[in-house]
């Protein structure tokens, strides 16, 4: 990582706002995905998959990355099903 990319990273994180900031450091914490917003859920998921790629394996990184974008589906996954059957 360079620091153009890091800086690419603060400029992201900065847009993302203050609320969802601190939805995504208590996520990241191990927060329940459950007790955060559904629209702040998909804004986390994908700032934290474009951020990360697949191949950035540095301690791990892409796994626990990965682990989060899947809780955070299948989280959305189940408030769409509550959404249709009710």
């Amino acid at each position: 990582m360079n620091l153009y990319t890091v800086m690419q990273i603060c400029d992201a994180y900065a847009r993302l706002g203050g609320a969802v900031q601190e939805q995504l450091q208590d996520v990241v914490s191990g927060a329940p995905v459950e007790d955060q917003n559904a629209n702040a859920l998909k804004m986390i998921r994908d700032f934290l998959t474009d951020q990360v790629s697949p191949g950035d394996d540095e301690d791990g990184l892409s796994l626990e990355v990965n682990e989060i974008a899947t809780e955070i589906d299948e989280h959305l996954a189940n408030l769409r099903k509550e959404e249709e059957q009710s």
